[in-house]
């Protein structure tokens, strides 16, 4: 009920009253909100259908059907999103009546690090090219991070080329964005013969 009056009618001093209660309408047409939303890979949110009447009267008590092409919804809009990247809809049905959100799945925040190529075994003073690579929880890449890179074998720069050491030996190269890392394991080995050494050089030596 939306409210409740009277009606009086009068003719001289007689008089006679009707009570009369406005009823809320048939659903006309729903809302949900958020109506659209950004959300994490795997991630949550609560989306809520209001129904109303041609008047935009709010009807209470409605129950609506939830459906998603983008992950799953519980019977009370509760969504949980796909674990990759994508767009999609979350819809509220009652009847024949229904109302969608828009969804856009996006990665989720930096989980690891991935630094290739992994193992790798070089010449010492050799030069190797490293590649760093973000991933979320899920595994879905993280485009346009930017890597700090170091290493306790030699030298790297900030695009990560790496420049081996001149001794043989085993170690690392880093690539670190906050506090999040990822390494490769590296072992310098000896290059091929470049020149020999005879000593004593020069000599004297008696004869016999």
């Amino acid at each position: 009920m939306l409210f409740r009056s009277s009606i009086e009618a009068t003719n001289g001093t007689m008089s006679g009253t009707s009570t009369v209660e406005v009823q809320i309408g048939d659903l006309d047409h729903i809302t949900i909100m958020p109506n659209t939303a950004v959300i994490d890979a795997g991630g949550s949110q609560q989306f809520t259908a209001v129904g109303y009447d041609i008047y935009d009267n709010v009807i209470s008590g409605m129950v609506f059907a939830w459906t998603t092409d983008i992950g799953s919804v519980d019977t009370s809009g509760s969504f949980t999103a796909q674990t990759f990247p994508g767009s999609g809809i979350v819809t509220a049905t009652n009847g024949t009546i229904n109302i969608s959100a828009v969804v856009n799945i996006i990665t989720g925040p930096l989980d690891h690090i991935i630094v290739t190529p992994d193992p790798i075994t070089l010449t010492v003073g050799d030069i190797q090219a490293f590649t760093a690579t973000g991933y979320d929880i899920y595994n879905n890449t993280i485009a346009g991070l930017a890597f700090s890179w170091v290493t306790d074998i030699g030298a790297v720069d900030a695009s990560g080329l790496f420049t081996a050491q001149t001794s043989p030996a085993t170690g690392i190269v880093t690539a670190t964005n906050g506090t999040t890392t990822g390494t490769a394991d590296i072992t310098l080995v000896l290059g091929q013969i470049d020149h020999i050494i005879v000593l004593p050089n020069p000599v004297t030596v008696a004869v016999g």
